[in-house]
């Protein structure tokens, strides 16, 4: 199918007609009904503050930025503050004015800069070089570039 508006647009008439629905918010509220998991706690997957700007190349966000669990970005990340949840990989630098949090099983190809605090937990793997007033590194933590702390470095802190 080359264009499958037209499919799909079936379909939805087809699903529309058997279940007799005759409005829109009808079927909103049906659909709604479907896919909603009442026991299970609703997040935001995506929320953009004022002033962010997002292209192929930068994320920059003014305030603190929180990447989730098993993400894939590209790009070079700016913000106030950073934290990367678990399993991420991301392809690009890490800038922050404040403290980065990177957590195991993170994957970063590009450097970790801070002007503040960066906490580099066990399993995290930084393939550039880390650079911040101090530095908080598990001793199951790789980094394969430079470790530049003018305030120190702690090995074998955290999880």
């Amino acid at each position: 199918v080359r264009n499958p508006m037209p499919v799909l647009l079936f379909i939805l008439i087809y699903l529309m007609t058997m279940l007799q629905i005759e409005n829109e918010r009808e079927l909103d509220r049906i659909l709604d009904n479907l896919f909603s998991e009442d026991d299970a706690k609703v997040e935001v997957p995506l929320m953009i503050p004022a002033r962010s700007r997002l292209n192929m190349k930068v994320f920059s966000v003014p305030s603190s930025m929180k990447i989730g669990r098993k993400c894939r970005l590209h790009g070079n990340i700016r913000a106030g503050s950073i934290d990367v949840l678990e399993g991420t990989v991301i392809f690009g630098s890490l800038r922050s004015r404040g403290t980065v949090s990177v957590a195991g099983g993170v994957t970063v190809h590009g450097n970790v800069e801070s002007s503040g605090k960066v906490y580099v937990k066990k399993g995290a793997h930084i393939l550039g070089d880390v650079i911040a007033k101090e530095i908080f590194l598990h001793e199951d933590a790789k980094i394969d570039g430079i470790i530049e702390a003018p305030h120190g470095m702690h090995i074998g802190w955290g999880e």
